[in-house]
């Protein structure tokens, strides 16, 4: 009977220290897993400020890209209007200009005619016509500062309109031709003096109809075909004249669409850089929320785990009293329990002499 009882009794003892072991284990996992939840809890907030952080940031970097971007195609239709207007300007120039290219190639059609025999003989007259004369001297004022055979003035006129003029001036026949045809040269760089072609055309309307290659021609055939050179090589000169404040113009388009079209440059390459800047962020901003719902999700199941844990805690913890209180009075027992028995099987033998 004391075996049955010291076992039941220390078997009692065993289960409840056991008890009390798992219990205070338990508690302390609790206390540990309360501070690695308010660590986890700082990481999450840390986390979430970084995010907080890069989603204003990249809230502001997508602004400046959309503004930005905003501009670029304001630019790229800016920079289209203009490259209209200067292909418009450039066919318009273009278009006067081939007009007046046949004008050209009549003007040297004429000369082509002629030879040096006949300027020769031009030249040869002592006492030329003066209607003939005159068609020399508007080669003359022509010429007038662009022929070092013509003389000329202070003012750049000619300084002298006789026939010996005009003689000097065709001395060599064959550069004189030559200067003739390279004339449209120095119209084209604007070489030419306005007061040259005025000259000219107020000597050429002087004549009137005598000024024509047709009626020309029956007194000289070299007056004659020099006479519709100075009529072609005007008109392309006033031509040229005309086409020249659209040249500029279109001079300054170009000028004006080369530093639109750097400006677009410019803008397209600011706003690659802030997609790129962009996207940057945004990878890393995907990057930081991956982190914080990692870490956030680790407290969850930190938390729920804790719940479970201070439940269990909480129920036991009552008994845990309890079961300290009942080991400590299984222990007493267990010491006085030798004595109790003894008492005990004393009393029996004692109790069996009166039955």
């Amino acid at each position: 009977m004391l075996e049955r009882n010291v076992f039941a009794l220390e078997d009692k003892k065993s289960r409840l220290s056991s008890g009390l072991v798992k219990l205070r284990q338990t508690q302390e996992e609790v206390a540990t897993l309360e501070e690695d939840l308010q660590e986890k809890a700082l990481v999450v907030k840390e986390k979430a400020e970084k995010a907080d952080v890069f989603a204003e940031e990249i809230g502001r970097e997508k602004t400046r890209v959309n503004t930005e971007a905003e501009k670029a195609t304001i630019e790229a239709v800016k920079c289209a209007q203009i490259a209209e207007q200067v292909a418009e300007k450039k066919e318009d120039c273009m278009r006067d200009l081939n007009l007046a290219l046949p004008l050209v190639e009549q003007a040297e059609a004429a000369l082509d005619v002629l030879d040096k025999k006949e300027f020769n003989e031009l030249k040869a007259l002592t006492r030329p016509p003066t209607d003939v004369h005159s068609v020399c001297e508007t080669a003359l004022h022509l010429l007038a500062g662009l022929d070092s055979f013509v003389e000329v003035d202070k003012k750049g006129r000619v300084k002298d309109r006789s026939w010996k003029s005009v003689q000097k001036m065709m001395t060599d026949p064959g550069r004189f031709l030559q200067v003739l045809k390279g004339y449209k040269s120095y119209i084209d760089d604007g070489s030419v003096p306005a007061q040259n072609v005025e000259e000219a055309r107020k000597l050429k309307d002087s004549l009137g109809q005598e000024f024509l290659p047709e009626n020309m021609k029956k007194k000289s055939q070299a007056a004659g075909g020099l006479s519709e050179f100075v009529i072609n090589i005007i008109k392309y000169y006033d031509v040229v004249c005309q086409v020249e404040p659209k040249k500029r113009s279109l001079q300054d388009a170009a000028e004006t669409l080369e530093k639109a079209n750097e400006r677009h440059r410019e803008v397209t390459a600011m706003v690659k850089d802030l997609e790129e800047k962009l996207a940057r962020l945004v990878a890393e901003f995907d990057q930081a929320l991956a982190e914080k719902d990692e870490v956030m999700a680790e407290a969850e199941r930190c938390q729920r785990k804790l719940d479970m844990a201070q439940r269990l805690v909480g129920a036991l913890s009552a008994n845990g009293v309890i079961w300290e209180q009942t080991v400590e009075r299984t222990g007493e027992e267990l010491v006085f329990i030798p004595g109790t028995s003894l008492v005990a099987c004393s009393f029996a033998a004692y109790l069996g002499v009166f039955s």
